[in-house]
């Protein structure tokens, strides 16, 4: 233990403390899509930084432009909190989140219905196995 914490509402938060590896990024950002589930943003417009639909508005919002998602385009994003700027409500706290994990991790979310008729189904062989 280094012995350098400093306490910020009752979690200890240790500088010295080695940085997640992939396996855990990957599972943080599930584990914050899942308590998340209800503040997902669906990329709609992808001019002036991306104009998104989520739950909470009836309007569309956008990403904060402080934030290092904005203008990336991200198809679907989770966010902490709605802030009005402007005329616009724009999300803070965003976490990029990945199209297939959706009917796993928030199945309640997602509507499932017939294959389209367009563009037509394709099989894809697996020959890597």
């Amino acid at each position: 233990s280094s012995g350098i914490n400093a306490k910020y509402g009752g979690a200890a938060l240790d500088p010295l403390q080695k940085p997640p590896n992939a396996g855990e990024i990957l599972a943080l950002r599930q584990i914050l899509t899942v308590c998340l589930g209800d503040h997902v943003g669906v990329l709609e417009e992808r001019k002036e930084g991306g104009w998104y639909s989520c739950e909470a508005m009836e309007d569309r919002v956008a990403i904060h432009k402080e934030s290092v998602l904005y203008g990336s385009n991200t198809e679907y994003v989770v966010y902490c909190a709605l802030e009005e700027v402007g005329e616009s409500v724009r999300m803070r706290g965003l976490l990029a989140v990945e199209e297939h994990w959706l009917p796993s991790l928030l199945p309640d979310k997602c509507t499932f219905g017939d294959p389209l008729d367009q563009p037509p189904p394709v099989l894809c062989v697996d020959t890597t196995a």
